[in-house]
């Protein structure tokens, strides 16, 4: 569970968008170019379309399977997120809860039973805790193995650096195969450009995790607690940008060797 819960993180780090997105309306002369697909090593890995108001209408993202995400928005707040296989039938859906402050406080995420794909049910849920600069410090992870109530499988920890970007991040889990304590399982630091992050910048926030920051990512170092660099995730990354400063391309070195080369395409907003 270990391994598996840090690659939906640093996946969500990484691509920024690649799980569950969302766009709030924006005047587009502040904020012109919508993102709406991602190219990893000349392959196409997320579409991204947008409703007249500007917000994320639909998602498709290719991967070992494709699956066709549609949004659905309450008071302009994503409130739930239906996924589809290739073929029609649901992938199980999300649902979104906010604070008084209109923060995300709580995903619930359904799925199919694994005996029954026509039964849809609570498979795990997730809650996130903020500071006073309104800034994640806290997401964690709640899960059943078997039966019984959900129980806290995994959670993390945030820190920041004055910019508002991610300067650490903790993962603490379970020692062994979801049993045992609960210990510091890995640490991540990370190193920053000075330009303009497009997802937020344009309103998207990853709902799984939290969006980056500001900036740009060029470096992520984690390591275990014994000291030992974690490769899988440890990665450097230049990038060529825009003339409006966000990222055009961008090649990815992991410390494992590893390579990515990614190209982001915009569009002009709607006036």
């Amino acid at each position: 569970m270990k391994n598996e819960w840090l690659f939906f993180f640093l996946a969500s780090l990484l691509f920024s968008c690649q799980a569950d997105t969302e766009i709030s309306p924006f005047a587009a002369s502040k904020k012109p170019f919508l993102l709406t697909q991602q190219i990893d090593n000349q392959k196409i890995v997320k579409n991204i379309t947008y409703n007249l108001d500007q917000q994320v209408g639909n998602t498709v993202t290719y991967d070992a399977e494709i699956i066709r995400s549609e949004m659905q928005y309450s008071n302009k707040r994503l409130s739930r997120q239906n996924d589809f296989y290739p073929d029609g039938s649901t992938a199980g859906y999300k649902a979104y809860f906010y604070d008084f402050y209109g923060r995300m406080d709580k995903i619930e995420h359904y799925k199919p039973d694994i005996y029954d794909y026509t039964k849809i049910s609570l498979h795990h849920y997730e809650t996130f805790e903020y500071n006073t600069q309104h800034q994640l410090t806290k997401s964690s992870y709640y899960h059943s193995h078997g039966a019984g109530e959900m129980a806290i499988d995994n959670y993390n920890e945030y820190e920041y650096n004055t910019k508002g970007n991610l300067r650490t991040h903790r993962v603490y889990a379970h020692k062994l195969g979801g049993q045992g304590d609960i210990v510091l399982a890995v640490t991540g630091a990370f190193e920053f450009d000075d330009k303009a992050n497009p997802f937020p910048l344009n309103g998207i926030q990853n709902t799984d995790k939290q969006t980056i920051g500001t900036n740009n990512l060029l470096k992520a170092t984690y390591k275990y607690p014994n000291g030992n660099v974690y490769p899988e995730f440890s990665f450097e990354a230049n990038y060529t940008y825009y003339e409006h400063g966000f990222p055009q391309k961008a090649v990815f070195q992991f410390a494992n060797g590893k390579r990515i080369e990614r190209v982001w395409e915009y569009k002009a907003a709607q006036e």
